[in-house]
C-alpha cells in the first residue's frame, strides 16, 4: 500500500486529500468540494454519470489532461524520501513479465492474449522512458468535479506510486475509446505532459492487459469469486 497520505503535496487546479490524525483510533481528511463525476452503479456495475457521459464538456477533458500533467510532473524525491514506491522504466515493465509468469501458474491464458501481451513486453518502442508519481485507480469516481465538469480534485491515492506514466489513461480509454484519447494526450502534451511516439498504443496494450491485473488481485485476495471473475475475462477479453 502506498504511503502518499505521509505526503503533502498539491497540484495545480486540484485537491487531494490532506490526511489528518483526529484521535488515535481515527485517520481522516476534510471534505473534499465537487463529487466524483460517476459513482459505481451497484445495480448494473457499470458507471452512475452525474452528467451524461456521451455529454462530458471540453471543460472536463481540459481540466483532467491539465491535472495529469501536473501530477505527472511533480518532483520524484520528496515523494520517495516520504516511501512512496519507485520504479525505474525497466523495473515497471520487468514487474508486468514477472506478474504474467505468476498468473500462469493458476489461469488459463488463451493464446491469443499471450501472444500479443509478449509482443508488446518484447517491444522497446511501445515502452516509455520515463516514470512519473501517477494516481494508480484513475476511475469516474475517483475525480472529483465542480457543477461546470471543472475537475476540481483526485481521491483514493492507494495505489499511487512512481512508475508507468500511461497507467493513469488505460480505465479513460476503455471508457472514451481511441479518438478520446488521442484528444485527451493532445490536451495533456499542450498542457506539459510528457508524450512518446507511441504512448497511445502504450496505453491500448495496457488495456488488452487488464485481465492479467485482475488475475493478479484475484490471487492477492484469494477468494474464490476473485477468481472466477479472472477466469472469465480471461477467457472473453476483446483482444481486437
Amino acid at each position: 500500500m502506498s504511503r502518499l497520505h505521509d505526503y503533502t503535496f498539491t497540484i495545480q487546479g486540484a485537491e487531494v486529500p490532506d490526511w489528518r490524525i483526529f484521535t488515535q483510533g481515527l485517520i481522516a481528511y476534510p471534505l473534499l468540494g465537487g463529487h466524483p463525476i460517476a459513482t459505481v452503479d451497484p445495480a448494473g456495475g457499470g458507471y452512475a454519470w452525474r452528467f451524461p457521459q456521451d455529454s462530458l464538456a471540453d471543460e472536463f477533458f481540459e481540466s483532467l489532461a491539465g491535472t495529469l500533467a501536473a501530477l505527472h510532473s511533480i518532483e520524484h524525491s520528496e515523494a520517495i524520501q516520504s516511501g512512496v514506491r519507485f520504479n525505474t522504466p525497466e523495473e515497471a515493465r520487468k514487474a508486468f513479465a514477472a506478474n504474467i509468469e505468476e498468473i500462469q501458474q493458476s489461469f488459463t491464458i488463451p493464446e491469443k492474449l499471450f501472444v500479443r501481451w509478449n509482443e508488446w513486453l518484447s517491444t522497446d518502442t511501445y515502452w516509455p522512458e520515463h516514470t512519473v508519481l501517477h494516481h494508480g485507480d484513475l476511475h469516474p469516481p475517483h475525480i472529483i468535479v465542480d457543477d461546470n465538469q471543472r475537475v476540481m480534485g483526485l481521491i483514493d491515492w492507494t495505489e499511487a506510486e512512481i512508475a508507468d506514466p500511461g497507467k493513469d489513461f488505460v480505465i479513460l480509454y476503455a471508457l472514451f475509446g481511441q479518438e478520446g484519447l488521442r484528444n485527451l494526450l493532445r490536451r495533456y502534451e499542450k498542457a506539459g505532459g510528457k508524450t512518446w511516439p507511441r504512448m497511445h498504443e502504450h496505453i491500448a496494450e495496457q488495456w488488452a492487459a487488464y485481465p492479467a491485473l485482475v488475475a493478479k488481485f484475484a490471487l492477492t485476495t484469494g477468494k474464490e469469486a476473485d477468481m472466477e471473475m479472472a477466469r472469465g475475462m480471461m477467457a472473453n477479453w476483446n483482444v481486437d
